[in-house]
């Protein structure tokens, strides 16, 4: 995906090993390499993932949420139209369906855990 970045917004890839350092000192070391490596997102059970982009993101082309819909075939994957890159996150209706979303992890959890005990 940092790929996609730099082709976008044309920078030199000799960047990409300064941007990595910048992203694993904000985030972590290699946290952020790790969590934008397909490889790495395939190890996520699907069910616990929740793809949210907008058909006309003018930051992130749909191809990239196309690509993580193969990763996870069964994700849930909300697309919207005209909130753009940003705006997706506060729409009331996107906010409710991410809070049901939540939900619904922490009461299969709470299920698996019940469950985890009773054998």
């Amino acid at each position: 995906m940092i790929d996609v970045f730099q082709r976008k917004i044309k920078f030199s890839k000799k960047l990409i090993p300064a941007l990595w350092k910048l992203v694993d000192q904000r985030v972590g070391v290699n946290a952020a390499r790790s969590q934008l490596d397909t490889t790495h997102m395939s190890t996520i059970p699907a069910e616990k993932v929740l793809i949210i982009h907008d058909f006309n993101d003018p930051e992130v082309d749909f191809t990239q949420t196309e690509t993580m819909k193969k990763i996870w075939p069964s994700a849930q994957m909300i697309k919207t139209i005209g909130l753009g890159h940003n705006r997706a996150l506060r729409d009331k209706q996107t906010i409710a369906i991410i809070n049901q979303f939540i939900l619904n992890q922490k009461h299969q959890q709470s299920t698996q855990e019940k469950n985890d005990e009773r054998k």
